[in-house]
């Protein structure tokens, strides 16, 4: 189908938006109606440490001088741990996004994401994806309704 489409996405979701214009009556101005094609939740996003880990993070004391603990320090690897699910997230995030547009062929998409995430998800995007690409906002626009979505799109006429 060739369409225009709206690609959002957070940390643990994409949403993709179909824009088309919606039927005349009589002499009433075109309207643009944009349709949420598919929305996807990354479920492991929204797992507090606690839930995947068996210990959470920082809770092994730094002792001063064989004293009382005092203070608490998240280790090296915890850091770690964080960047690569990090990197995961946005592979798979990317992932949804090929996919979305590999089975919705749109002529034209848009994306929005939040500054941390967009250049990330973006460089995952396949090549002749982001051939097809019109417009970036480095915003986080996946709760914004709908129908306000053509605001923030502005760049792009329908």
């Amino acid at each position: 189908m060739n369409s225009h489409f709206f690609v959002l996405a957070d940390r643990g979701n994409v949403r993709a938006y179909r824009v088309h214009d919606a039927p005349r009556m009589m002499e009433a101005p075109a309207t643009v109606q944009v349709q949420l094609v598919q929305a996807v939740t990354l479920v492991e996003t929204h797992r507090t440490s606690a839930q995947k880990f068996t210990d959470d993070p920082g809770a092994f004391p730094v002792t001063d001088r064989g004293g009382p603990s005092t203070r608490h320090q998240n280790s090296m690897a915890e850091r770690h741990l964080e960047i690569e699910e990090d990197k995961r997230l946005v592979k798979q995030l990317a992932g949804h996004v090929n996919a979305i547009l590999r089975q919705e062929q749109p002529g034209w998409w848009s994306f929005a994401a939040a500054g941390d995430l967009h250049d990330a998800i973006l460089e995952h995007v396949e090549p002749q994806h982001r051939e097809m690409l019109a417009e970036t906002l480095r915003r986080d626009l996946v709760k914004v309704p709908p129908q306000m979505l053509m605001e923030h799109f502005g760049g792009v006429a329908h």
